[in-house]
């Protein structure tokens, strides 16, 4: 089942990730302090994960590097049967 993302604000940056009806993950983006000279980057987690029952995380410098990564993660473990349906 393909995966949508459905805005938890009004500023676009915290995203829910959503199969189906279910609510499967969380893509966020942070802003680092300027001073720090750091940029800002999306952080994504499932709720849960296969096998020991703790969530998969990951980072991308944009949202859609990271929409790409979680939904090629997605198909990953829809292929592996691990996926709700």
């Amino acid at each position: 089942m393909p995966l949508t993302y459905r805005d938890r604000g009004t500023s676009g940056t915290q995203l829910t990730i959503v199969s189906g009806k279910a609510d499967v993950g969380s893509l966020w983006k942070v802003v680092l302090a300027v001073t720090a000279g750091e940029g800002s980057r999306w952080h994504w987690t499932w709720h849960s994960g296969p096998g020991d029952g703790r969530g998969q995380h990951g980072t991308a410098d944009s949202i859609d590097e990271a929409k790409a990564a979680l939904e090629a993660e997605w198909r990953a473990l829809d292929a592996a049967g691990l996926t709700k349906k």
